[in-house]
């Protein structure tokens, strides 16, 4: 019996799973080709770090077959030791021409290059629990004075993860394409020769959308002064770059909405809150004419869509009350990746303009990001404002304390951040109820 089945079967037999997930895995694994284990981690069944006792303490298991659970070692062998601590990266994944790693901080752009020259891969970094990432280098790439535990299965969980972390992205770049509507306004969009005209002919032929971008248009967030039913003025008004963040909001939102067992409601109501909130800091902070705002505060959370679609069983274990850190803690725990770099990882899948997945990567974290940081900071405070509590200004004291760097990058200070978050609580109710249609 292969190891993908053999360990599937010692698991049943130690009772830590029941026949009816045995038999649901493996008919996952013969239509995908995955590795069991990884299955029955995503379906939350199983545990890495109950996985590994198991293995520490049922003799049936011998080191030649756990031997196959290990990263790859040609994997490993694409980067050399030094380069490994010295950038804090894990190769994990190679997919075609993209290899995966893990990381603890976002890599520069010259160790990107650096990390390409020496595999001959093109490189995608992906941000990890800091333990398991340090845990998984002191594995794989010890320093010289190391001291190497012989038993095999010592300080494998943390490469478990990391490689259940790279099975989570690759489900979740195999999520549907967008629809060719949006493909077709990028290109016109980007096109030199595009006009205004041009733009609104190919969404007139999608009429949901097109019924889409007048809603959005008359919406609260963008508060023109007289209502607009003519597609084209919408157009013109709003700006193609505008236009088309909008045309790729409505098909995201169509997408997230066939998604079972999500939460749709409540996250889309969350989401115009969040875009209703980002307006009013870009205007705020004269940024009002930044393009892809409103789009960037409204999709910023899709990450969590993504996972619930990858990973829903151990998704529903999480306390839907967590926010911040706390959450990102325990998405990290549960379910191996956070919900900002499953976001990120669909927003490369669907190619949304940079400032939009950058938004989407750190807006917990607005510090480590290094490009589009204007729409990061923008972002990062409105999702700030969307979790104060109450109706009134004097509800949520010091709300803004932490953040005082990302004010700052916007030439704000907390005066500015009040009279922020006191506009976004007068027009709280109204953005609720200002959707897409």
């Amino acid at each position: 019996m292969s190891m993908k089945r053999r360990v599937g079967k010692l698991l049943l037999k130690a009772e830590l799973i029941s026949q009816g997930q045995y038999e649901a895995a493996v008919e996952i694994q013969e239509e995908t080709g995955a590795e069991l284990v990884n299955i029955l981690f995503s379906l939350g069944v199983v545990e890495p770090n109950v996985f590994m006792d198991f293995l520490l303490t049922y003799p049936g298991v011998l080191p030649s077959d756990v031997r196959d659970l290990e990263i790859d070692e040609e994997l490993i062998a694409l980067i050399t030791a030094d380069m490994a601590r010295e950038i804090g990266v894990l190769p994990v994944d190679v997919l075609g021409e993209q290899l995966t790693l893990a990381a603890k901080v976002p890599v520069s752009e010259v160790d990107e290059q650096r990390l390409h020259e020496a595999t001959g891969y093109r490189v995608k970094v992906i941000l990890c629990a800091p333990e398991d990432v340090d845990g998984a280098l002191a594995r794989y790439y010890p320093a010289a004075d190391a001291t190497v535990p012989a038993d095999v299965l010592t300080g494998l969980a943390q490469p478990l993860k990391l490689s259940h972390m790279a099975h989570l992205v690759r489900e979740i770049r195999s999520l549907p394409a967008l629809p060719e509507t949006v493909h077709r306004v990028r290109e016109a969009m980007l096109s030199p020769d595009s006009s205004v005209s041009s733009v609104t002919d190919i969404i007139t032929l999608d009429p949901p959308v097109a019924a889409k971008v007048l809603s959005v248009a008359n919406s609260v967030a963008y508060g023109f002064s007289h209502k607009i039913t003519d597609l084209n003025l919408a157009v013109s008004l709003m700006g193609l770059k505008e236009t088309y963040a909008i045309v790729l909001s409505a098909a995201v939102v169509d997408l997230v909405s066939q998604m079972e067992e999500f939460d749709y409601r409540s996250f889309w109501l969350e989401s115009i809150c969040s875009a209703c909130a980002s307006r009013i800091v870009a205007k705020v902070s004269n940024r009002r004419q930044l393009p892809g705002v409103f789009t960037a505060g409204l999709l910023h959370d899709i990450g969590r869509a993504a996972l619930w679609e990858v990973a829903s069983e151990k998704c529903k274990r999480i306390d839907n009350t967590l926010t911040g850190v706390d959450l990102l803690n325990a998405e990290q725990e549960i379910v191996g990746l956070t919900h900002p770099e499953a976001g990120y990882e669909l927003a490369l899948h669907w190619a949304l303009p940079d400032e939009i997945a950058q938004a989407i990567r750190f807006h917990h974290h607005p510090e480590l990001a290094t490009e589009a940081r204007e729409h990061v900071a923008i972002v990062a405070l409105s999702d700030v404002m969307v979790q104060a509590s109450g109706t009134q200004l004097e509800d949520n004291p010091d709300i803004f304390e932490p953040h005082r760097a990302t004010l700052e990058t916007l030439g704000l200070d907390i005066e500015n951040a009040e009279a922020m978050l006191e506009e976004y609580l007068t027009r709280h109710e109204a953005a609720v109820q200002d959707t897409f249609g």
